[in-house]
């Protein structure tokens, strides 16, 4: 089976579906099936798509402005996969070409933030996604889910049966373990001026997110709290931005708040080892990477009770309304107030991260495949 997998969406600066992929490649690698994967990419992406696998091919498409990477898209790699004589297309980022009938299409809808929270996003880029997603579910032979809050929504928004969509929970890379050394933490920390004890989290900084709420719970802690814990905000800057760093610039907690920008993978498992609290207060995730990687790290772990976090986290995170500020200042004294409770929740998380595995997800995924695959054949 020749497999192609459109990976020319994903950025240099990794963030989720970037390392969904990563890891997903990886692991099919491992799975030493019998399969030919032709891999799409842009040339800054070539290294961190490479496995040693003779089984793996690269197609270096160089990066275009966005109208005529969607032209390529919908038109030009279409007659790539003819040429190649490629089955199965995958498409991990919400769309695929809507032309050409010689080989299957596998879509991965990540989430449904387009749909559900359209006013976070620019207007341009809801117009384009919610119409390509609905075009995308249609000419999909099968859809891929990443978690199963995202599953059903996928069937309540775009109407389509259950049937067609295949949920396969994502994983964490086994950089993010307890424990590190912490010589590598310290050296990290001091790479990136971190303070000595701090409150964490990472994630793309736009509305979403909710960090402006979670700011705004930090404010409210005792100050005994905040002289001991600073919060130190992971990411790169995303959509509208600014209004957080307004909010902190105007703050005379300011000095407290650290935004080191945009880590590396190699350097974010120190960042979460030298955490004492994790909290993910989003609106809404796919999935929520960072929760599981926090876990696996043994970092006690607060999150939002929406969409897939506690489906990530399971009852080993403290769960909170995002909407509810008071709610988060509340769980996070409570975390750090009571190492008892803290150190359970260290051991509960650890149980919680090793039942995801990315060997599951690319076993899964496979299954997907060879499903369709199969599909084909029979009408044929």
């Amino acid at each position: 089976m020749k497999i192609a997998i459109d990976l020319t969406q994903i950025p240099a600066q990794l963030t989720g579906v970037g390392f969904y992929m990563e890891n997903l490649v990886k692991a099919l690698n491992e799975l030493h099936d019998d399969n030919e994967y032709y891999l799409f990419l842009k040339p800054s992406a070539l290294a961190t798509f490479q496995v040693p696998s003779q089984r793996f091919k690269y197609i270096i498409v160089p990066k275009r402005p966005y109208i005529f990477r969607v032209l390529w898209e919908q038109f030009v790699l279409p007659l790539y996969l003819l040429f190649m004589k490629i089955d199965i297309l995958h498409s991990p980022h919400y769309t695929t070409p809507l032309f050409g009938w010689w080989f299957k299409r596998v879509v991965t809808f990540p989430d449904m933030t387009f749909f559900l929270f359209p006013e976070m996003h620019q207007r341009w880029k809801v117009s384009y996604f919610q119409t390509m997603t609905k075009l995308s579910a249609r000419f999909a032979d099968r859809i891929i889910s990443i978690s199963h809050s995202t599953t059903q929504d996928i069937v309540n928004k775009l109407g389509v049966p259950v049937e067609k969509v295949a949920t396969t929970q994502l994983a964490v890379s086994p950089k993010y373990q307890p424990g590190l050394d912490k010589r590598y933490v310290a050296a990290v920390k001091t790479k990136y001026n971190l303070p000595l004890e701090y409150i964490l989290f990472v994630g793309t900084i736009e509305p979403r997110k909710n960090i402006i709420g979670l700011v705004r719970a930090y404010f409210a802690l005792p100050q005994a709290i905040k002289d001991r814990f600073s919060l130190v905000i992971v990411g790169k800057k995303g959509w509208h931005y600014q209004e957080l760093f307004f909010k902190v610039k105007n703050s005379s907690d300011r000095s407290k708040i650290v935004f080191p920008g945009y880590v590396t993978e190699d350097d974010l498992p120190a960042i979460y080892g030298g955490a004492s609290l994790f909290v993910y207060p989003s609106f809404y995730e796919g999935f929520g990477i960072p929760v599981l990687e926090a876990l696996a790290c043994g970092v006690p772990t607060i999150t939002s009770n929406l969409s897939s976090m506690p489906e990530v986290a399971g009852n080993a995170g403290l769960l909170f309304d995002p909407n509810n500020v008071e709610e988060l200042t509340k769980a996070m004294m409570l975390v750090l107030n009571e190492p008892a409770r803290a150190k359970k929740m260290i051991d509960m998380g650890l149980n919680q991260a090793a039942a995801f595995s990315w060997k599951k997800c690319a076993q899964e995924t496979l299954a997907v495949y060879n499903g369709v695959l199969i599909s084909r054949a029979v009408k044929r």
